[in-house]
């Protein structure tokens, strides 16, 4: 799996490849997510890190509803990479945004998994 370890202030993630145990940063603008968003709303149910080691080519999908242990990660990656986007008819602010997630957080899984309700993950 290739887990993300934080967003930098250069609009990169810090990626661990844990299988092939390397590591890098991949920029928010390759993050790639499954089903982008259309007509204003946030349909975007995961989002695909590629491994950033040249000859790898490794992927893995983090859900926006994610296991238990990185799904707050996951909603925040998915986030910043929507807003990395810059998609038509789709906020491009957090604030505009949240609503949003949330309504695709609880469509997916329901709103015991909305999991970060006051923080801005942009910021």
């Amino acid at each position: 799996m290739i887990r993300p370890l934080g967003i930098n202030p250069d609009g990169t993630v810090s990626v661990y490849h844990e299988e092939a145990d390397h590591a890098g940063r991949v920029p928010l603008t390759a993050l790639r997510l499954t089903a982008p968003s259309v007509a204003g709303r946030l349909d975007g149910r995961a989002v695909v890190i590629t491994c950033p080691v040249a000859g790898c080519g490794a992927a893995s999908t983090h859900p926006l509803v994610g296991d238990a242990t990185a799904r707050r990660e996951a909603q925040q990656l998915i986030v910043r990479a929507v807003l990395a986007a810059n998609l038509p008819g789709v906020p491009t602010t957090w604030a505009a945004l949240k609503p949003l997630v949330r309504a695709a957080v609880v469509d997916a899984a329901g709103a015991a998994a909305w999991r970060w309700e006051s923080d801005d993950p942009t910021g």
